[in-house]
């Protein structure tokens, strides 16, 4: 009798979310000092919303030089430069980045390096979205040692006096030589 209660209107504010991730891999691993370290990092999104404006925030860690990394599979290298900004990333995509570096002479240890990723678009599952990836040190020195005497030829009594020249070829300083 009343057609006037018939309708109703509700008004929903809708409101994305994309689910990133990031992995990351260290390779080879352990490394030697003045070798390539290339870690390898796959930036995720679950959806299921496009993320907006994906940022990766990678600090080298101290030990490595030279940053350099690749979104083609190594076939162009560009400095590296953290934050990266990678723009959006479409629900279901993956981006795929390599990062690398030359370990120094006189890194020792176990390098340490964590990786973050974020957007501006609401993340349900955050607890993902870092990852921190440990990779040990194999320090390795090339020892070399040349003796010279300072004379052809001595007679019995007489000081004979050598000259020991001791080298390290690398790539590691050398520890505790003996």
């Amino acid at each position: 009798p009343d057609p006037s209660n018939n309708e109703s209107t509700a008004e929903v504010v809708l409101t994305p979310s994309a689910d990133l991730s990031v992995l990351k891999t260290a390779s080879p691993d352990p490394v030697a000092t003045g070798d390539w370290l290339t870690y390898t990092l796959a930036v995720s999104n679950a959806g299921p919303a496009d993320a907006q404006d994906v940022v990766l925030t990678d600090a080298l860690p101290t030990g490595l030089i030279g940053g350099t990394y690749s979104a083609d599979g190594g076939t162009t290298w560009l400095p590296w430069s953290s934050p990266l900004m990678l723009g959006a990333l479409p629900a279901g995509d993956t981006v795929t980045l390599l990062l690398r570096g030359t370990i120094a002479a006189d890194a020792s240890g176990t390098l340490r390096n964590a990786a973050v990723v974020g957007s501006d678009t609401p993340d349900p599952n955050p607890d993902d979205n870092e990852v921190e990836v440990e990779t040990p040190l194999a320090p390795s020195a090339d020892l070399s040692i040349v003796k010279t005497a300072g004379q052809a030829a001595a007679a019995p009594g007489e000081t004979l006096v050598y000259t020991l020249r001791v080298r390290n070829l690398g790539p590691s300083d050398a520890a505790q030589a003996e």
